[in-house]
C-alpha cells in the first residue's frame, strides 16, 4: 500500500493506492484500488456499504462482466519515491488469469 500526501495541513493532496494482497485482513477484490482527496474534499473514494461482500465495488473493473477474485494476490511491479513525485505500479493480471 502506498500513501502519499503533499503536506500535513487541511488543504493537503492525499493519494492512496492499495495493491492488496490476499494474505489476511480484508481481502476484497479491489486490486490496485485508489483513493484521492485534495483541497479538503474527497475526489475518488472507496465505496462502502458495510456488507461482507462490499469489496466488489471498491474501484474494481469488470471485464466481460467478471470481477477479480478476492483470494488471489496482487503484486507491486515498481515503486519510485523522489522529492518531486511518488509512483506505485501494481499488476492485477494474476487475479484476472485466475478467473
Amino acid at each position: 500500500m502506498m500513501m502519499a500526501r503533499s503536506s500535513w495541513d487541511k488543504e493537503v493532496t492525499f493519494l492512496t493506492m492499495h495493491v492488496r494482497g490476499a494474505s489476511s485482513g480484508h481481502p476484497y477484490r479491489d486490486r490496485n484500488g485508489i483513493m484521492h482527496s485534495a483541497k479538503g474534499r474527497t475526489w475518488v473514494t472507496i465505496p462502502w456499504d458495510g456488507g461482507q461482500d462490499a469489496g466488489w465495488k471498491c474501484n474494481t473493473v469488470l471485464i466481460d462482466g467478471r470481477e477479480q477474485n478476492n483470494s488471489t494476490p496482487g503484486r507491486v511491479v515498481d515503486f519510485v519515491d523522489t522529492p518531486q513525485a511518488s509512483f506505485l505500479a501494481g499488476d492485477a493480471k494474476y487475479c484476472w488469469d485466475w478467473a
